[in-house]
């Protein structure tokens, strides 16, 4: 016998062991429903409870109920009034029975509330229906307005209507306090005395407000309890000087100083005004302003180039601002004139530059020994027969070309130049070349070229041309439309100066040539502006 009691359960062990991994139950089962062992057979009993909907949790007391074993409340179902909600905010204690609602969130509307309960048993529920009533009653309370309907201007400000209660309580109603229902920021009321208040710009339409009125017996509220109808919105219109034709551009050089016609302004009237200047325009705010909705540029603004698009802020009496963006397309551009052109195609060949044009051009050898002479002024040289400021052999020596420019006047300057170099790469490893403006040659007139003097506008690593001697054929190297920064300078004379040096001082003269040629000027003009 206690061999086989060993053993029996050693064997069934084996046959679990060799059915692994063959399929032994069905997929498809149904979960249990535990059976209703009774219904509404009075073993609880509850005491129907009636209440105003306090913000607070309204509970029942706690039911009668006869148990013989371990059990479960659960709530079965909430029959409610179509208005209700917040239904989850229904609970109930498993234990004691008690069924509550949180109506912190005032979700509990006036009517009747039926609860169906069940309770849990080992073996099965029973089944309560409708055994426990919450009975709401409506807070006795009336919302009244002065006015359902009110006109209001976009900007108007101040009390525009006022809501009231009248107590149907008989003194059960000791505190009331207003509130608006999701209304625009701009409309507040007074919690105490219902004053409706409009206290900023609103879009042109109706605007209804809800109202809740507040008490130590629940919430009232009134939908839609007031419109307020919004008139248009004002509008800025900007004129041509001719005072009729539309104005949404002006096109005027960085100079030019303008106003525009006084404007147009409907719908409200403005006592301040503030320009809302782009972002590059923001360091020049100093030289535009605006006045009674003109808006005016300075003269000698130096604004930057481009379409800048302006704005503006009107304000009234009250301190109610109202923006018009992108007013007005301020359009800043450079109309160039032509102001020199020295071709240097003139006969004189081989003279030194100042002679060539006195005051206007000069060469200064600097430093190191030259080959053969210093800058001239060639004419019919090469195959193509070239003119220009030439160096020639350059030698071992530091040596600068430079055009004086009368700038009396000018607000903006570019030039254009021409160049030949060679014979071969040779010259252009032996020698740099550099490009500079200033306003003042004494240092040269010294022998001396102090770079802390002079503004770079091409530098030997610059994008200079590569070598188009071509055996006196070019063609010339072409260089357009360099600006000069004229606020750097000091005065009304501008130097432009080209440098030619020695790479390698120690390793003497290399054959070849630099020659300018074709350098030409313009200026900016100060045109009148153009209104579109």
């Amino acid at each position: 016998m206690r061999s086989s009691i060993i053993y029996l359960p050693l064997f069934c062990g084996l046959l679990l062991l060799l059915g692994c991994g063959k399929e032994r139950f069905e997929t498809d089962y149904e979960a249990y429903q535990p059976g209703v062992i009774s219904s509404n057979d009075g073993a609880v009993a509850y005491q129907n409870l009636e209440t105003f909907p306090v913000l607070e949790t309204i509970a029942s007391t706690e039911p009668t109920f006869e148990y013989a074993s371990s059990y479960k409340f659960l709530i079965d179902t909430i029959k409610a009034p179509a208005s209700a909600t917040g239904l989850n905010q229904f609970a109930i204690d498993p234990k004691t029975g008690v069924i509550s609602y949180n109506n912190a969130a005032g979700g509990l509307a006036p009517g009747d509330y039926i609860a169906s309960v069940v309770v849990q048993y080992p073996k099965g529920i029973a089944q309560y229906d409708d055994i426990f009533t919450l009975n709401v009653k409506a807070v006795p309370l009336d919302i009244a307005i002065d006015q359902e309907s009110v006109e209001a201007g976009s900007l108007e400000q101040g009390v525009i209507a006022t809501v009231s209660y009248v107590d149907n309580s008989g003194g059960e109603i000791t505190e009331v306090t207003y509130e608006l229902i999701n209304a625009p920021d701009i409309y507040t009321i007074d919690a105490n005395t219902g004053a409706i208040s409009k206290t900023g710009a609103a879009a042109e339409g109706a605007q209804p407000l809800s109202v809740a009125v507040t008490t130590n017996l629940g919430v009232v509220k009134a939908l839609n309890l007031l419109t307020v109808n919004v008139g248009p919105a004002p509008t800025l219109s900007y004129f041509q000087q001719d005072g009729l034709t539309p104005l949404t551009k002006v096109t005027l050089s960085p100079w030019t100083a303008y106003t525009t016609a006084t404007p147009q302004l409907r719908g409200m009237n403005a006592v301040e005004w503030e320009l809302i200047l782009p972002e590059a325009l923001t360091p020049f705010a100093d030289y535009l302003s605006i006045t009674e909705g003109a808006i005016s540029v300075a003269a000698d603004a130096n604004l930057p180039e481009g379409d800048h698009l302006i704005g503006a802020i009107a304000t009234n009496a009250g301190g109610v601002g109202r923006e018009f963006p992108e007013l007005l397309t301020l359009s800043v551009v450079f109309q160039w004139t032509p102001y020199f052109d020295d071709q240097l195609n003139s006969e004189e060949n081989d003279v030194l530059p100042e002679e060539a044009f006195p005051g206007v051009w000069a060469g200064y050898d600097l430093s190191g020994e030259a080959a053969s002479g210093g800058w001239k002024k060639i004419a019919n040289v090469g195959g193509g027969n070239f003119s220009g400021m030439r160096r020639f052999n350059p030698g071992t020596l530091d040596a600068c070309l430079v055009r004086t420019v009368d700038i009396t006047g000018v607000k903006a300057l570019r030039f254009s130049f021409a160049e030949l170099i060679g014979y071969g790469g040779a010259f252009t490893n032996r020698y740099a070349r550099e490009l500079y403006y200033g306003d003042d040659v004494s240092s040269l007139e010294a022998s001396a070229f102090v770079e802390a003097e002079w503004q770079t506008l091409l530098a030997p690593d610059g994008p200079w041309q590569g070598i188009n001697w071509n055996q006196g054929n070019g063609p010339v190297n072409e260089y357009e439309h360099i600006p000069v920064d004229l606020s750097t300078i000091s005065g009304n004379t501008l130097y432009l100066n080209w440098r030619l040096f020695s790479k390698d001082v120690a390793a003497g003269n290399q054959n070849g040539q630099l020659i300018i040629d074709a350098v030409s000027a313009e200026i900016a003009d100060v045109f009148g502006a153009i209104e579109e």
